[in-house]
């Protein structure tokens, strides 16, 4: 059983792993041949400290913390447009587990229902 959720998590990190490619130029006027292409790497997941997951992204290696380390938390999925990042994953409250939504690394969003359900309702996908 611990080998197939170790297995889930590394699957689901590398599932969330975007790549997210930009044109940039110098030259407003320049051709086309001249375009400089700028990648970033993007992945979510959490890592295990003092017992406890702490959810976090990262960008080209940096790391970012979502969450403080109190509850057990995980960054599930991740869509990245312009320099807006939004991440949904949950935190353990209590007994519960409940969904979150992480925008530009601020928390603005807890959904107090259990993730089974906003994973079986194609309405209420995030």
């Amino acid at each position: 059983m611990r080998i197939v959720q170790t297995d889930r998590r590394i699957i689901a990190v590398l599932f969330t792993m975007s790549v997210i490619v930009s044109c940039s130029s110098d030259d407003p006027e320049s051709s086309p041949k001249e375009i400089h292409y700028v990648m970033d790497v993007y992945a979510t997941g959490y890592e295990r400290k003092d017992l406890k997951n702490v959810a976090k992204i990262w960008m080209n290696g940096m790391e970012q913390h979502l969450s403080d380390g109190k509850n057990n938390a995980q960054a599930y999925a991740m869509t990245v447009s312009g320099k807006d990042v939004h991440v949904v994953g949950y935190e353990k409250k209590g007994k519960k587990d409940v969904a979150v939504l992480w925008m530009n690394g601020i928390r603005r969003i807890d959904l107090d229902m259990p993730l089974r359900s906003l994973s079986s309702s194609p309405k209420s996908r995030l």
